[in-house]
């Protein structure tokens, strides 16, 4: 893939929009990707970026207009991302992506970082909304300085009052959470499910 990025000190920036018929598949490496205002398209099937277990991967979008996106994955789990490792996202889209299980965005299944102006959202699971998945037991670390960023996501158990979704940052996160929120699909009183987006 040498061809398809300008390498510099373990950096790695886009310079042109690129297509990927296979996961670009993270690992033995700690790598940084910058988007540059560019798309990573995935043609193929499976995750756009696969992060394996004990790799760091950020990803960002270093460019003035911020539109770097990934998009057009689609796997069982985690369509734009699948993550065993540590996925820091700095900014970019994750959008357009499709799992038949879970996660179309992102699937975490290691730990995952979000700030800046970070967005994931409009992808699919079955057609219904899912563009960040925790499993049970897993967390989004949601640094304080998410500005302008949008990420929906789905919990594995429904959370209670008394077993609230883990978000977890620099300091404790009350409503209203930094961002944005795209949806509110209850009202108060109505009875939630486990896995309902």
């Amino acid at each position: 893939m040498d061809y398809l990025f300008e390498r510099s000190n373990g950096n790695w920036y886009l310079n042109t929009d690129v297509t990927v018929t296979a996961s670009v598949d993270v690992r033995d490496v700690t790598l940084n990707l910058c988007l540059n205002g560019h798309t990573v398209t995935m043609t193929g099937s499976g995750s756009v970026i696969k992060v394996n277990s004990g790799v760091e991967f950020t990803l960002a979008d270093c460019s003035e207009s911020g539109s770097g996106t990934v998009t057009g994955g689609n796997a069982d789990n985690g369509g734009g991302v699948y993550v065993e490792g540590t996925f820091n996202m700095n900014g970019g889209t994750i959008s357009g992506n499709t799992a038949t299980d879970n996660g179309g965005g992102v699937y975490v299944d290691g730990i995952f970082n979000v700030s800046g102006k970070s967005s994931v959202q409009n992808n699919t699971s079955n057609s219904i909304t899912n563009n960040v998945y925790l499993p049970s037991g897993k967390t989004i670390i949601v640094n304080t300085s998410l500005s302008g960023g949008t990420i929906g996501v789905t919990t594995a158990i429904a959370p209670t009052n008394d077993a609230p979704v883990a978000v977890t940052g620099g300091t404790e996160i009350k409503a209203p959470m930094p961002g944005t929120i795209l949806d509110i699909k209850v009202a108060v009183g109505d009875t939630v499910e486990a896995g309902q987006a």
